[in-house]
């Protein structure tokens, strides 16, 4: 296993949430890049590569979550853990 299994009991962290991790996704949307909560359906943010969306979505964590980076293919490419480690 690629540890991937160690994130099913991260919850996502909304307003009223206190303390809990959120969950990023940055996938591929058409011919582009999207940055999506876990649970959202609706994208925070469409961008032109994965690049610049690996990068907004690590903004918007900072330290209080992380980031589930998938490929072209849509399978989870690598993970980006809270303190900034490519898992």
């Amino acid at each position: 296993m690629n540890g991937i299994g160690k994130i099913i009991s991260v919850e996502s962290t909304s307003p009223g949430s206190k303390g809990r991790t959120a969950i990023l996704h940055v996938a591929p949307s058409q011919e582009r890049w999207s940055v999506r909560s876990d649970a959202s359906v609706r994208a925070r943010g469409i961008y032109d590569s994965r690049q610049k969306a690996v990068a907004s979505a690590k903004g918007i964590i900072k330290d209080a979550g992380i980031v589930v980076v998938h490929g072209k293919d849509g399978r989870v490419d690598y993970i980006i853990s809270k303190d900034g480690r490519k898992l």
